[in-house]
């Protein structure tokens, strides 16, 4: 009622003058409602971006906003005004160039009545490109739905083509709140959770842990110093190195282990010695060496590079301190869950890299596709087959098997 009463107040107000005061989503009903029945208030139609999967895609999409004064002096030889509304954040942000309309302008001489008298120059109004991903509606609502009340994310890929079902982080924001008007109470709520619900999970680098296990097996299988039926005895504290190396599940032990029970119960010792052996190939231990074999392979299987993803997610890093440490996903290893997910996909389809990709395609406003996108093939890796037997059995073991720390 105060906003309304300061807006009222302004000299350019008269009392037929419709003063727009704030958008409101036309689903809302009940906020309708009870505004129409403030003395003096219209309700009008306009157009505006809405968001259907507002907080269940919120990070992927992200929001649209009235441009600021840097981002005005940024585009404003590409035909933006004071009034403009730019994309901020997300897919918005990224296609933005592709997304945006065109005002249209029309120049004339009126008579003292408005009437048009001449027209000087006139510009018609035009659509932007729609764009179109991969994402799976019902599958992002869903995985939304199961974990929008914890710290966490969801990455869904179909392993044989690369395309991507779901990109989830929760707690998330609803991105018609940006898109309707953010108030500085709401703002402050968002920037002040201790939830973090601004913060994009998937788009961040974290350390791999276990997850990087399979590609050092696959670099201590493919170099010889273990092979499919190799046993590791874990003792549960690996002391070839200093200080030694504890495995997760000290002071007790998981015995002895092949690499495909070493993976099922993602046992540390194990990799450690496969980091140990890759470093000592030329007869004396350095973990200079180790590092080189580990970093060769976790290239050959993508982790490198950014996973190809239309968005600005953290780059990659491959652990260059440690061998021994680095084997189990420690060390300086840091990849993004989407990263991570695309090295999983080449380990399930047996060799398959691929640049990951959201974007299905772009067309006009009458439907005609103007560029087409699609997952990239990058290379096809030739491991024997035996390797990748006894990884993919490891994983699955991971998931079910007797033997399993999370199964268990």
């Amino acid at each position: 009622m105060r906003q309304l009463i300061s807006i009222y107040q302004h000299g350019y107000v008269k009392d037929d003058t419709f003063v727009p005061v704030k958008k409101v989503a036309k689903d809302n009903s009940d906020l309708k409602e009870k505004l129409l029945q403030i003395s003096g208030i219209q309700i009008n139609d306009v157009d505006g971006r809405v968001y259907t999967l507002g907080q269940e895609a919120a990070h992927l999409i992200g929001y649209v906003q009235s441009i600021n004064a840097e981002e005005l002096q940024k585009y404003q030889d590409k035909g933006y005004t004071s009034t403009s509304i730019i994309g901020k954040s997300g897919l918005e942000l990224a296609y933005e160039d592709r997304l945006k309309s065109t005002d249209g302008i029309q120049i004339y001489i009126a008579d003292e009545k408005g009437n048009l008298v001449t027209e000087i120059a006139k510009q018609e109004q035009k659509d932007g490109e729609d764009v179109k991903i991969t994402i799976n509606s019902d599958i992002q609502k869903n995985l939304y739905t199961q974990l929008k009340d914890d710290k966490g994310l969801f990455v869904v890929m179909e392993p044989k083509t690369g395309e991507l079902l779901a990109l989830v982080s929760t707690p998330s924001y609803d991105s018609n709140d940006f898109s309707l008007g953010m108030t500085n109470a709401k703002w402050e709520e968002l920037n002040n959770d201790d939830s973090k619900p601004l913060y994009n999970r998937f788009l961040q680098s974290y350390c791999p842990g276990s997850t990087f296990k399979p590609s050092s097996a696959l670099a201590g299988l493919n170099e010889k110093v273990i092979t499919t039926s190799t046993v590791i005895n874990c003792t549960g504290l690996y002391d070839k190195i200093t200080p030694p190396a504890k495995c997760w599940k000290y002071p007790d032990r998981h015995g002895p282990r092949t690499v495909s029970t070493a993976i099922e119960a993602s046992c540390n010792y194990f990799f450690y010695e496969v980091g140990y052996r890759l470093g000592n190939k030329s007869g004396s231990y350095s973990s200079k060496e180790g590092l080189k074999y580990l970093e060769k392979y976790a290239t050959d299987l993508g982790l490198n590079k950014k996973s190809g993803i239309e968005l600005d997610e953290s780059s990659p890093q491959v652990s260059d301190e440690t061998s021994v440490r680095s084997a189990i996903g420690q060390g300086r290893n840091s990849f993004t869950p989407s990263q991570i997910s695309n090295y999983v996909t080449t380990l399930s389809n047996r060799g398959t890299v691929y640049n990951l990709s959201i974007m299905d395609k772009i067309t006009d406003d009458n439907g005609k596709t103007i560029k087409k996108y699609g997952v990239k093939k990058v290379r096809q890796l030739h491991y024997d087959t035996k390797y990748w037997n006894a990884v993919q059995t490891g994983m699955r073991g991971v998931v079910n098997g007797n033997d399993s720390s999370v199964s268990s």
